[in-house]
């Protein structure tokens, strides 16, 4: 069922795309039908370029049979399957424009090749309004704005492209007519250098005989021995090169021609690049929103993790918020659970001196030779404590070994071995001793380094371990390590010593 349903869900897409693949191939080939004729420049005479044409030709009859194919073999909407018989409809007019195009130019006369021209414009405006019907289809049914970018790209590549083949025929027809106005004038019919002297391919740099087609006649563009990928890259960097500076390159002549395709260009380069620098602004207005989304919900999943740790939930209200605040302004690099080792990380030292009092005051408070010590004795001690984080099934202490600190479980559980414990063989009276000897949240072991320093300060000795200490699951702690005791021990004496030297002084 499922596979059924993403199969139905995928198949609308996978037409369309079809669809504008078909458009992206027809709007790149049509164009070529510009470039089916040169000029002869030592005959004086246009010439058809077979090779182009019988290309065209067969191109047209194969894409005529796919996309029947199409039709046949893919069902789908009323309103897609119109649009691609439209277009199977059109490529047909095409075909036979182009039959009777390719008469039109054999015959060679003024007459044939005007009208030729004149065919090839008409092609232009119904093809203008197939392409808008396109246009319109694509970005009813794809609402995604990358979509419509690469949409409008390629309309604008596709205007280049255009405009560049219009530029080269209707250059081609400017030499074409001087050639004819030169023989009606002066009578020079067959004359071949009073045609080159009446129509100078080379002219003054002032002189705006050729107007926009100058740089065309000039480089020799239209010539027929010009091989067709040479006169189209040619062309379409032309056109690319006129929308983007919206025709300001083109300087025409007075013929209204000129004059209106250049007023064409500068339409179609204005609007191309509003719709553009507008879709453009929309999906960097919608890549935004998703990445503060993201970012939002990046933010919201790590505090949902703080506010899951146990021992946050032990932490005043105003600690609580603190760290959260924090954690937004410094965008914190947490990936995964937090701990207390990477949550100390990342806090600045006073308010991760401030948890680990809030956390440990308490605990301290009962280790045996502490309950005496004064509350800021106790918090010299907080501050001094060290995270760390003990991986399930470690040993932290075992028999035997030398132990250097003090551990207050903040999340865990510990279990402690004794010696008569470690030799049973009976397994039940090792669990009995775990559950006896259990360690949870709060409670703390090694204390026995606090009378171990205080009785012997100045020992160099390690102090050795009677009993084997295990973690059963992940255990998060605050230890205090031997050295740092001492130190606080030595300065706790010193102080003494002042007060009492002070005293008997």
């Amino acid at each position: 069922m499922a596979t059924n349903s993403v199969s139905k869900n995928e198949l609308p897409t996978k037409k369309l795309n079809t669809v504008f693949l078909f458009w992206i191939i027809s709007i790149t080939v049509d164009p070529f039908l510009y470039y089916a004729f040169g000029i002869d420049d030592d005959k004086k005479v246009v010439v058809l370029d077979h090779k182009l044409m019988v290309f065209l030709l067969v191109f047209y009859t194969v894409f005529i049979l796919f996309r029947i194919c199409f039709l046949v073999a893919f069902p789908c909407s009323k309103r897609l399957c119109v649009f691609v018989l439209g277009q199977s409809c059109w490529d047909i007019l095409k075909y036979m424009k182009m039959v009777i195009f390719c008469s039109l130019l054999l015959v060679g006369d003024r007459l044939s090749f005007g009208i030729a021209v004149i065919l090839v414009t008409i092609f232009l405006i119904f093809y203008s309004t197939m392409i808008f019907r396109i246009y319109r289809l694509f970005t009813g049914k794809t609402r995604r704005i990358r979509s419509q970018i690469v949409i409008n790209l390629v309309l604008y590549l596709y205007g280049g492209h255009l405009f560049g083949g219009i530029w080269y025929a209707f250059a081609a027809k400017k030499k074409y007519d001087c050639w004819n106005k030169a023989q009606q004038k002066y009578g020079i019919d067959g004359n071949i250098t009073g045609l080159n002297d009446a129509c100078q391919t080379k002219t003054d740099s002032k002189s705006n005989e050729w107007g926009i087609f100058k740089d065309a006649i000039e480089s020799g563009i239209v010539e027929a021995h010009k091989s067709f990928l040479e006169k189209l890259l040619y062309c379409f960097r032309l056109g690319l090169q006129n929308l983007s500076g919206f025709g300001q390159n083109l300087e025409p002549s007075s013929n209204f021609l000129e004059n209106a395709f250049v007023i064409v260009i500068v339409i179609y380069g204005v609007v191309m690049f509003t719709f553009f620098i507008g879709n453009m602004q929309m999906y960097i207005k919608d890549a935004t929103k998703k990445w503060k989304e993201k970012k939002r919900e990046k933010e919201e999943k790590k505090q949902e993790i703080l506010d899951k740790w146990f021992p946050f939930r032990k932490l005043s209200e105003k600690l609580q918020k603190c760290i959260k605040q924090h954690q937004l302004k410094n965008k914190w690099k947490q990936k995964g659970d937090v701990d207390v080792e990477n949550l100390l990380r990342n806090l600045p030292t006073d308010l991760g001196n401030n948890i680990k009092r809030e956390l440990c005051l308490d605990p301290l408070q009962n280790v045996g030779r502490f309950r005496s010590w004064s509350e800021a004795s106790l918090v010299q001690l907080c501050d001094s404590l060290k995270p760390v984080v003990y991986a399930k099934r470690a040993n932290i202490v075992r028999k035997g070994e030398p132990i250097d600190e003090m551990s207050i479980l903040l999340q865990g559980k510990l279990c402690a071995f004794s010696s008569k414990d470690t030799g049973s063989t009976s397994n039940v009276s090792r669990e009995s001793a775990c559950r006896k000897d259990l360690l949870k949240e709060g409670d703390f072991c090694g204390e026995e380094i606090v009378n171990w320093v205080q009785d012997e300060p100045s020992s160099s000795k390690k102090l050795i371990s009677n009993t084997t200490i295990k973690a059963l699951t992940k255990v998060e702690a605050l230890v205090l390590r031997t050295d740092d005791l001492k130190d606080i021990y030595n300065q706790k004496a010193k102080v003494i010593q002042a007060f009492l030297r002070k005293k008997e002084s």
